[in-house]
């Protein structure tokens, strides 16, 4: 990857216009520096490239989040656009990171999502966060993190660089050197052999648990040997003696057998003779029925003979009885009937007439609960009341909206922006002591360079600022030194207070145009709230003082009006309810729904009351004409049974009623005379059918035969339960034996593949030599990296004047983890070899330098598939002398070229002296600015 172009637009300090870097100006030399003040935007440009390909930035404490510059006006788009060449084709990716600004029409804050685009060609371009940063990782073939220790050493990266880990330099390495088909080959085998492993555990736990499932007889010799092995296996968790297993219920199953074979013989036997004596029963039971059965009947028959003579004589007396009544009863019962409908007709008089006294009761009581002219005009009074309770209802729902709604909604505004008013007070104050201290740093630091610059000047030499010889007063170091570090730390301070300041402004004065709308609408319609209940003038409209009160008061008013209207409709709805009551002599089923509703009920029942008093009159009437002519009717036909009494020689009504009392038992009797005579016939036939059954029979002992069962019957079921027992144990052993059979060949087929997978993937992941632990992706690994570490100690050499050399750690120091990639450096001075991390700051520079060139040769050399063609560094010079900043600078160009590109940020003045190809970035109050010099 080599860059082409870099255009930057309100990118951190660089504001609206946007800002073009075309890099082909320093690809005859190779090697540029970016200069400039602090907090220019050096490290900005190193940050857009990054962000660019990856959407994040070089540092590790700068975030993408702040990016967009705050010398930006809100019509300037924040974007970068990033043309580079890999391969020997060119690319281009767009990406617009995500920020708040200000709207460009009305107040409040907008925000732009982030976004990126890559193209290719005429290739159809790439758009989305994910799919450009995934196409970017596939074409450079290396992620983020190991851009930046490729082609980027980043300000305050170099110690990382150089102090990486065998796992972190392993994933470098995979891309580079290819070596992901060994690590998925790796995971393979870990997966197959816990598979191999997985399946071996699950049929041991199988045939364990089949086998502990087997059961013995009680009196089996096998018993105990089962128990033992069931023991063994149960305890060692483990299938190791299946042979011994198979052969153990293969023996059970053959003892068992014998056993049931002469349980079966006993069984069969033993039920033959159950069935003969079940069968002899049967018989004896069925004879002695019969006889019991002849012996039912002769007694039967000799009980009915004994009631003969009775049942003829009755039956002669109910004869004449019968005629007897058949003649005279019909005009008795003519009689009857008329007498009865008499009194009939003479009863329901009696109750019309109570019923109509009834009614013309209720409507006395009713009438004095609520008169007819008070009934009629009630509805229409009850219409009036509810239209000026609803105007009182609706006047009283807006005065407590203002007072539980709209009011503390002003007041709980009002509290608000003062809070707001108070938040930016204390933000402005904060600001303010930021920016003093900012101011102060800044200078301390000047005095600082300047006093740094002073104390290198000899007599005579040109002063590198002025120019002047001569120096009667150079600049003294401060007590209190500044860093760079310290300013920007300060700088960003001042900035977070300066955005958390601006944007507590727009909250309280936009709070503060929202309350004023408020309160003015807020005072109108209070104004016209009181105008409705009669308690605002006109004049008082300017001033609206206490119209809380007023309000109060308004509303006491208006509930006091709907109170008394509701109290007046309730007392009208209790006297409907009363007069209902009174006028129906009862509760209505169901109260009314309401006022209104009662009103109707009440009208009704006032006109049913009438409706009902007119209906009982005639009814009255028309009953008493009915009794007139029933007693009429009743007289003659007592007559007509006077003359029967006579005709039938009665003595007199009470002869007569005295056997029609009778009547219903000489039915009766004469029933049971029917039954009598059936049950004669019926006898006679069933003692001719069983005397026919019962010759030649005798009684049999059941009792002693029902025994004999019983016993036969137990000693069958017992033969029978031990039969069951067998035929179980035997099918149970059998499966069982069964599936342990089906387990042994996959058993030792799961042993084998764990087996050779447990070998292959210790081998494979280092796990054999406690010595050098050390995976085959990493032993393929650190033969590339060796001669990347030899092309590093190219440089390393010169550039430490032969003291330091870097070699590969063969061994990790607590003997557990992998150590393989991890790095050692010797110093050859003392001959004696050290961690990396024991370097000084700028020997770590050294080695971390030589060690990123050393890769980017290697990778140049196409030992794996990625090709970078750039190098940037930023800073880390400080800590060097001037004779490894030039033993650097000589590695640096010789290593740059039209191939190569290297670029470095940094304030040491040497390397301004000594690179031509410079960006120099200007700061100032609108922002940063660029001049580029090609050394031309």
């Amino acid at each position: 990857m080599k860059p082409i172009k870099l255009i930057i637009s309100a990118i951190g300090p660089y504001a609206d216009e946007p800002l073009e870097i075309d890099f082909n100006q320093f690809a005859g030399k190779g090697l540029f520096l970016i200069s400039g003040d602090t907090g220019a935007g050096k490290t900005t440009i190193f940050d857009a490239i990054c962000f660019a390909l990856y959407g994040a930035t070089s540092g590790q404490y700068r975030d993408t989040k702040n990016l967009r510059s705050q010398y930006a006006s809100p019509g300037t788009t924040s974007y970068v656009d990033f043309y580079f060449s890999h391969q020997g084709e060119e690319y281009h990716i767009y990406r617009q990171p995500g920020y708040l600004r200000l709207k460009q029409r009305g107040e409040g804050l907008i925000e732009e999502k982030e976004k990126a685009v890559f193209y290719q060609g005429t290739e159809p371009p790439v758009e989305g966060l994910n799919q450009v940063r995934a196409r970017v990782e596939d074409l450079l073939k290396i992620n983020f993190d190991q851009f930046k220790q490729i082609a980027m050493i980043a300000q305050g990266e170099f110690w990382r660089l150089l102090n990486a880990t065998t796992p972190e330099r392993t994933e470098i390495l995979r891309t580079i050197f290819m070596t992901e088909r060994y690590q998925r080959l790796e995971q393979c085998l870990r997966e197959r052999r816990n598979a191999g492993l997985a399946e071996k555990k699950r049929l041991e736990n199988s045939v364990v648990q089949y086998f502990n499932e087997a059961a013995a007889g009680p009196q089996s010799e096998l018993a105990e040997d089962l128990v033992a092995l069931q023991t063994q296996a149960a305890q060692s968790g483990s299938a190791w003696n299946v042979e011994a297993m198979l052969d153990l219920l293969q023996k059970l199953i053959d003892e068992d057998k014998v056993q049931a074979k002469m349980i079966q013989a006993d069984l069969q036997a033993a039920n033959q003779l159950l069935d003969e004596r079940k069968k002899a029963l049967h018989e004896a039971q069925t004879n002695n029925q019969l006889l019991e059965r002849l012996a039912e009947h002769q007694n039967r028959q000799r009980q009915l003979a004994a009631q003969k003579e009775d049942m003829e004589e009755r039956a002669r007396l109910l004869l004449r009885q019968k005629a007897a009544l058949r003649e005279v009863q019909p005009a008795y019962q003519r009689w009857q009937e008329a007498q009865e409908l008499v009194g009939n007709t003479a009863a329901a008089i009696e109750r019309q007439k109570y019923s109509l006294a009834q009614a013309e009761a209720a409507q006395r009581q009713a009438t004095a609960i609520l008169g007819p002219e008070q009934l009629q005009q009630a509805a229409a009074w009850l219409a009036e009341s509810q239209h000026k309770q609803k105007e009182w209802g609706r006047v009283a729902g807006e005065l407590k909206e203002l007072l539980q709604q709209v009011i503390p909604a002003y007041n709980t505004a009002k509290g608000n922006l003062q809070q707001r008013q108070l938040h930016f007070q204390a933000a402005q104050g904060k600001y303010n002591q930021l920016d003093g201290e900012y101011k102060r740093q800044e200078q301390i630091l000047e005095n600082c360079r300047a006093g740094i610059l002073a104390q290198t000047l000899a007599v005579g030499q040109p002063c590198p600022v002025c120019g002047s010889t001569q120096h009667p007063g150079p600049a003294q170091l401060p007590a209190e030194a500044v860093t760079e570090a310290d300013l920007e730390r300060s700088k960003a301070a001042l900035e977070q207070a300066r955005q958390t300041k601006e944007k507590l402004l727009t909250e309280a004065e936009k709070a503060k145009g929202i309350l004023q709308k408020q309160g003015e609408q807020l005072k109108q319609q209070v104004l016209n709230a009181l105008a409705e209940v009669g308690q605002a003038q006109p004049e008082e409209a300017a001033n609206g003082e206490n119209l809380t009160a007023r309000l109060q008061q308004a509303a006491q008013k208006i509930n006091a009006e709907i109170q008394a209207e509701q109290q007046q409709q309730q007392q009208l709805g209790q006297k409907c309810l009363a007069y209902i009551e009174a006028a129906q002599q009862k509760k209505p089923s169901a109260r009314p729904g309401s006022v209104k509703q009662a009103i109707e009920l009440a009208q009704q029942a006032a006109a049913a009351v009438q409706a009902s008093q007119a209906e009982l009159a005639g009814s009255l009437k028309t009953l008493q004409e009915n009794l007139n002519n029933q007693q009429a009717e009743a007289a003659k036909l007592q007559a007509q049974f006077a003359v029967a009494l006579q005709e039938k020689e009665f003595a007199d009504e009470a002869e007569f009623k005295s056997l029609l009392t009778t009547e219903a038992a000489i039915g009766r009797q004469e029933e049971q005379i029917n039954q009598y005579r059936q049950a004669v016939q019926t006898n006679r036939e069933q003692l001719a059918q069983a005397a026919e059954d019962a010759k030649g029979r005798a009684l049999v002992d059941e009792a002693a035969l029902l025994r004999q069962v019983q016993e036969q019957a137990g000693q069958a079921a017992k033969l029978q339960e031990e039969n069951s027992l067998f035929k179980a144990r035997l099918a149970q052993n059998g499966r069982l034996r069964q599936k342990i059979a089906e387990q042994e060949t996959p058993l030792a087929a799961a042993n084998r593949e764990s087996e050779l997978c447990s070998r292959l993937y210790n081998l494979i992941s280092g796990n054999v030599s406690e010595k050098t632990k050390i995976t085959f992706e990493q032993y393929i690994q650190a033969a590339g990296f060796d001669n990347i570490i030899a092309a590093a100690n190219r440089r390393l050499l010169p550039m430490s004047d032969g003291q330091f050399e870097l070699f590969r750690r063969q061994e990790a120091g607590n003997k557990r983890s992998k150590a393989g990639l991890d790095l050692e450096v010797q110093d050859n001075f003392t001959g004696q070899r050290r961690p990396v991390g024991n370097l000084s700051g700028g020997e770590s520079f050294k080695a971390s330098l030589s060690l990123a060139l050393g890769l980017s040769d290697t990778v140049a050399g196409d030992l794996g598939g990625v090709q970078m063609d750039v190098l940037f560094v930023d800073e880390g010079f400080g800590t060097l002398d001037r004779k490894s900043i030039e033993n650097a600078l000589e590695i640096l160009l010789s290593l740059s070229g039209a191939n190569k590109l290297v670029g470095i940020i940094s304030h040491r003045e040497e390397l301004v002296e000594s690179i031509p190809q410079q960006i120099r970035v200007r700061k100032s109050k609108r922002g940063s600015s660029i001049e580029i010099d090609t050394g031309f």
